[in-house]
C-alpha cells in the first residue's frame, strides 16, 4: 500500500510541475513495472506498441 501511496504523491506533483508549463498536457505517469508489464489492452500497452520512440540526445 504505501507504494501505491507513494506513486499518488509522485503522479501529483509530477502533473502539478506539468501544468505550470502548458495545461493541454495529458499526463500519464508510468512506474517501471507498469511499462515492463503493462495490462494487455490498455492504454500503456497501445502507447507501447504504436508510439515512436523519442531519444533527446
Amino acid at each position: 500500500m504505501a507504494d501505491h501511496l507513494n506513486r499518488i504523491e509522485i503522479a501529483s506533483k509530477l502533473s502539478y510541475l506539468a501544468h505550470q508549463i502548458d495545461v493541454n498536457f495529458e499526463l500519464k505517469c508510468v512506474f517501471l513495472d507498469e511499462f515492463l508489464k503493462p495490462e494487455k489492452g490498455s492504454i500503456l500497452s497501445e502507447i507501447i506498441k504504436t508510439g515512436k520512440e523519442i531519444i533527446n540526445t
